[in-house]
């Protein structure tokens, strides 16, 4: 909500929606549309047993019942209302009371008939996101973006509904189709297929439309529906700290741990010490992502107190256990982090130590994304591109059962399967957005207790991955400027972006001068890790734990 909106009075956006329609013509004697002066009664409700407007709610039945005659329609028939009021609104769109989102007041939403039609297709992928509220215009771009011309073979099982007789054969064009939803489906009110923005509620309220939209229905809020849609769950911070992983199977595996109740019932890490760890958990990182740690398939359940407390530090036992998996294998820190974490993670012993730990790779980081924003401005976007692993959108993935040991979630299978569909161009191009819109952000503002470390050597090799990134072929000169003209436009064209994305490719890491300005960048991280190494007694790092969080951070 709006800073400075209060419910009781109104959203900004629905107060001048409330000033539109009492001054319409089309509701032109209204009774009783003001109190205390000049107050808008919009609010009419049955229940009143007194006062000045007790009898106001059948006053207004009787204004609705007279403007239903007017226009010919049967106040016989069980829906006379809500047709009356449908009927003169003069735009069917309305701004949610209590957030301000504008809806349409038609039968255009998508609800979780639809949703569950979608995914039972034969082709269906969990990463195609579903959102709430979602117009069902939008919704059937969203699937042939996704999917392409495959998706007309299945409109007509997806769209189907009693309340439209037959489903033309229509051309495989989405133009075609978007027209005859508009033109036929939407008019049609296919109940349970589509939900309107805001039900209606004459006479009780003014306009004849409840003042709570789609969004904000307590409903809809706490129902079923929109649980179902966090499993299908980005975690958008990978992107921002530009961080290494296998971003696709780990935000499938966030996704189903918010959706089942079971793996939610999982028992908080710390459940035990003494402290009341309200269900469900949530899905932490053992790694913190803000840290330069990777974004894994591989998450510690805590209690929303506990991960709130945690923030971006780390447990002692994050350490250990992040120790164990590489021993086994796999990596767990991106590249810009992992020479300090190889300097430091054996000499942790103690929660201040962690604490230490973490405070330094925070420091790292933003020393980090800071050298990003000098070569952003110098105009090389092709190549920062390559450290964003795009190629990981090329696949379908598919967890076939997940279990939990220790507090911590254990794949037991994954099938990943190459697709190709524009789906995969619109991940990427979100992964872009998102990655260079936060650069762009870091330039803007200084962080706030982040520590900024620099030297000529640091510079140097800056300097020196600059001048290797001169001598690119015509190729990334073009993706360059694509892209700068993206990013320093107005407005970022999501578009355009999916066209770009789909000139970037795994290969270019190899360029000659990408791999050599990649080295540069390598070193100036290792220069920058010795020198937090070497602050490592440093008051900025020592700083004693409050007995809570040493209660917290316990060993």
């Amino acid at each position: 909500m709006a800073k400075g909106a209060d419910y009781k009075v109104g959203h900004p956006n629905f107060l001048k929606y409330e000033k539109f329609i009492i001054n319409h013509l089309n509701y032109k004697g209204m009774p009783d549309v003001y109190y205390d002066g000049d107050k808008v009664q919009w609010e009419a409700p049955s229940n009143r047993k007194g006062g000045k407007f007790k009898d106001t709610h059948v006053k207004r039945k009787d204004w609705w019942n007279k403007k239903a005659l007017s226009l010919g329609i049967d106040t016989n028939t069980g829906e006379w209302i809500s047709k009356t009021a449908k009927e003169i609104h003069p735009t069917m769109m309305k701004p949610c009371k209590r957030c301000g989102l504008e809806l349409d007041l038609r039968y255009s939403y998508v609800t979780e008939k639809m949703i569950k039609r979608v995914t039972k297709l034969s082709y269906f992928e969990h990463t195609f996101g579903f959102k709430f509220p979602e117009h069902v215009i939008f919704f059937v771009q969203r699937l042939h973006i996704h999917y392409g011309d495959i998706i007309f073979k299945d409109l007509p099982n997806l769209l189907k509904s009693k309340h439209v007789s037959e489903i033309p054969i229509l051309p495989q064009s989405i133009d075609a189709w978007l027209q005859w939803i508009e033109e036929v489906l939407i008019p049609s009110e296919p109940k349970g297929l589509l939900s309107p923005g805001a039900m209606s509620n004459a006479p009780d309220r003014l306009d004849g439309f409840h003042t709570l939209n789609l969004c904000c229905r307590q409903k809809a809020d706490s129902g079923r529906f929109k649980n179902n849609l966090k499993l299908y769950a980005n975690d958008r911070r990978a992107f921002e700290h530009w961080v290494e992983g296998d971003w696709v199977t780990a935000d499938r595996l966030m996704g189903i741990i918010r959706s089942d109740s079971k793996l939610g019932d999982t028992s908080c890490l710390f459940d035990g010490n003494g402290s009341e760890h309200v269900k469900p958990c949530a899905a932490d990182h053992i790694g913190p992502i803000s840290l330069g740690f990777c974004h894994r398939p591989e998450f510690q359940f805590l209690c929303n107190s506990c991960n709130s407390s945690k923030g971006n530090r780390m447990f002692v036992s994050d350490v250990n256990h992040l120790i164990r998996v590489e021993e086994a294998g796999e990596k767990v820190i991106s590249w810009y982090a992992k020479e300090l974490w190889d300097r430091k993670k054996s000499h942790i012993s103690t929660s201040e130590e962690a604490l230490r730990l973490s405070k330094m790779l925070r420091d790292n980081r933003y020393t980090f994304m800071n050298i990003l924003n000098r070569l952003v401005a110098e105009g090389h976007y092709a190549f920062l591109s390559t450290f964003l692993e795009l190629e990981r959108a090329e696949f379908n993935v598919k967890i076939k059962e997940v279990s939990v040991k220790n507090h911590i979630t254990h794949i037991e299978e994954i099938e990943k399967n190459p697709k190709e569909n524009l789906y995969v161009r619109e991940q990427q191009a979100r992964r872009l957005r998102i990655a260079f819109e936060t650069l762009e952000m870091y330039a803007s503002k200084v962080e706030r207790n982040a520590l900024l470390v620099t030297s000529n050597e640091i510079d140097e090799k800056i300097i020196e991955s600059l001048k290797a990134l001169k001598a690119v072929p015509e190729e990334i000169h073009l993706i360059n400027e694509a892209l700068r003209k993206q990013f320093e436009g107005e407005k970022v064209s999501e578009e355009v972006l999916r066209e770009i994305a789909g000139c970037i490719s795994s290969e270019h890491r190899e360029l000659a001068s990408f791999r050599k300005a990649r080295g540069h960048l390598e070193d100036a991280m290792h220069l920058v890790a010795e020198q937090l190494d070497a602050a490592w007694e440093n008051d900025r790092y020592t700083r004693t734990l409050s007995d809570s969080i040493e209660l917290l951070f316990r060993d």
